[in-house]
């Protein structure tokens, strides 16, 4: 079919855009793809957001910050640079944290950049309403005008839905910037998912993420249209047509049934 909304349609610009670029490359094309959508650092955003401590006060977060208590009722930092991480903190015990077996399911949150900083305490919210295992959040100017600059993370596919509603709900009417080859479920192009594979099935190699397992191949699918030609067919149709016979389904950017099974 057709893949319809609008990340399928950016998807396929991403294609377009990279079998016109003159890169011979199959790595730096993948990651031109897996970039496709940034918003470019401009002097203005380098001066707003010259550190992690500035992204912090942007996003309401930093000391005495709007949302820092909502970040400290839910959440424990664990990282930063070049992205600043939270884990769940554990219910009663209940939650573990980190993940033992099976797929790692990721939420994508992608406002502009401009809608962020109002709308990122709903986020964390719905989050936390959402029981996501961790999530992260770009720590520096780059990192928030990457269109993949919230990544939430949970256990199954049911938590993931289940928080995609809340944050949906949450975030009426956020303006959406929108993640390239991940699989859109609402408001244009504002919230999406991918899944990476257990440790275990690593189909597509060690720490390779699901989004960076599509752009290496569709790289490769491009340069090789591009090689051989491919008898009149367009260089990025022949790119998707070579992902769907891998088991990959090209309107939505998910794992078909055969590319592996669930736990």
């Amino acid at each position: 079919g057709n893949g319809s909304g609008r990340l399928a349609e950016l998807s396929r610009a991403a294609l377009r855009y990279g079998q016109g670029l003159a890169i011979d490359d199959p790595t730096l094309l993948s990651w031109r793809l897996y970039i496709y959508n940034h918003r470019p650092l401009t002097p203005r955003w380098q001066r707003r957001l010259p550190s992690s401590e500035a992204v912090e006060r942007y996003l309401g977060i930093a000391a005495g910050g709007a949302c820092r208590k909502v970040l400290d009722r839910s959440w424990m930092q664990t990282g930063a640079s070049p992205w600043l991480s939270w884990r769940a903190l554990s219910r009663r015990g209940t939650e573990r944290s980190g993940f033992s077996t099976g797929p790692t399911w990721k939420l994508y949150v992608s406002p502009l950049p401009e809608a962020l900083a109002e709308s990122f305490g709903a986020v964390l919210e719905a989050l936390a309403a959402g029981r996501a295992s961790h999530f992260k959040v770009g720590a520096d100017a780059v990192g928030l005008l990457r269109p993949d600059k919230i990544v939430a993370y949970f256990p199954s596919f049911e938590r993931l839905a289940e928080a995609a509603e809340v944050v949906t709900r949450r975030l009426d009417g956020a303006a959406a910037h929108g993640v390239p080859f991940t699989s859109e479920i609402g408001g244009a192009g504002l919230i999406s998912w991918g899944v990476d594979p257990a440790k275990e099935e690593a189909a597509w190699g060690e720490g390779e993420s699901w989004r960076q397992w599509l752009t290496n191949r569709l790289a490769r699918a491009l340069l090789s249209a591009r090689a051989s030609g491919a008898a009149g067919i367009e260089p990025w149709r022949f790119a998707v047509d070579r992902l769907r016979l891998e088991g990959v389904d090209t309107d939505t950017w998910t794992p078909g049934a055969l590319a592996w099974r669930q736990g």
